[in-house]
């Protein structure tokens, strides 16, 4: 890599860093209110689920405070919520019962190894 790549990079790298920390120092806050954010409670659940699930609680809220109320905005909400729920499902996730074989788990292949869809009427 060329020295006037490496200082491009570096300086794409700063100004990313100088937006960030302008965006983080910053004193505009939005509403704090949500829909989503009750979605993202933790104090009710177990200590175990709670260590999983707080920091995406505060990332929400953190959204939500310095964010304008707008479409991307409950977007960005709802994919924090499906990464939350996703992180709780694999903290609680159970093998299948260990007593039944592995072919049983697997459906069955017609020979060739491909799957074949039957229409439900």
């Amino acid at each position: 890599m060329e020295e006037r790549e490496k200082l491009e990079i570096h300086r794409h790298t700063e100004m990313e860093r100088a937006a960030v920390t302008a965006m983080l120092k910053s004193k505009r806050k939005f509403h704090m209110t949500d829909r989503m954010l009750q979605f993202f409670t933790y104090a009710h659940l177990p200590d175990e689920l709670q260590q999983v699930s707080k920091p995406f609680g505060v990332l929400a809220e953190y959204i939500c405070g310095r964010l304008p109320p707008n479409p991307e905005r409950t977007v960005a909400l709802r994919k924090l919520l499906e990464a939350k729920d996703c992180a709780v499902r694999a903290l609680i996730y159970k093998e299948p019962n260990s007593e039944k074989s592995s072919a049983e788990r697997v459906p069955d292949r017609p020979a060739g190894g491909k799957e074949t869809i039957n229409k439900i009427d």
